[in-house]
């Protein structure tokens, strides 16, 4: 059961302070939204707490220090789907997809049947299958921000840290995207 403890977390932007102190913990699977108005650090403390930009504090995932964490083990722990993400490369769908799972393949191997398998896993669960053999770079923005998901859905990482993920899709989508999100918060059978 993962741990996440955030403690007295700051954060700075151009030498504004724009995170005053910030603590939090979550334990096990949760669902847990951010809400508060445009421009208040939103983005920010989920970055912070990814450790993609510079903060104060501490941040922990069960009890190890995410800036302490080597880059690898920080993508293999910690998933996140960036606001507004792209992609600018005409990739193929399930490629795309599978860029997930690079922090848990070693260099210069392939991936495993466990790979692949986390790669289906995704791709089902974010509704992208009838994609799957497409150019990323033709799909609308709605659909490419699901294909996008799915990417950090690929990692199975035990904390997914998503900013903003329906800005971009029609109601349908919002809602089911959000219960995919739902649906990875839960624990399985095992506990997990």
């Amino acid at each position: 059961m993962m741990r996440l403890a955030v403690e007295n977390l700051r954060a700075s932007l151009g030498g504004a302070r724009v995170i005053r102190g910030v603590s939090a913990t979550a334990e096990g699977s949760q669902f847990i939204g951010l809400i508060g108005p445009n421009g208040v650090g939103k983005t920010t403390l989920v970055r912070a707490v990814a450790g993609l930009v510079p903060f104060e504090g501490s941040v922990t995932l069960d009890n190890v220090p995410v800036a302490d964490m080597s880059l690898r083990a920080r993508a293999r722990a910690i998933s996140y789907l960036a606001q507004g993400a792209g992609s600018h490369w005409p990739l193929e769908v399930s490629r795309l997809v599978a860029l997930g799972r690079l922090p848990h393949l070693e260099p210069f191997h392939r991936a495993t049947a466990g790979d692949e398998a986390a790669i289906e896993r995704a791709i089902d669960l974010a509704g992208v299958r009838e994609f799957a053999g497409r150019d990323v770079l033709t799909l609308s923005g709605g659909e490419r921000a699901r294909v996008l998901l799915a990417r950090a859905l690929a990692v199975e990482a035990p904390l997914m840290l998503v900013d903003e993920p329906v800005s971009a899709l029609d109601p349908y989508h919002q809602i089911r995207i959000m219960e995919v999100l739902r649906a990875y918060a839960k624990p399985d059978a095992e506990g997990n």
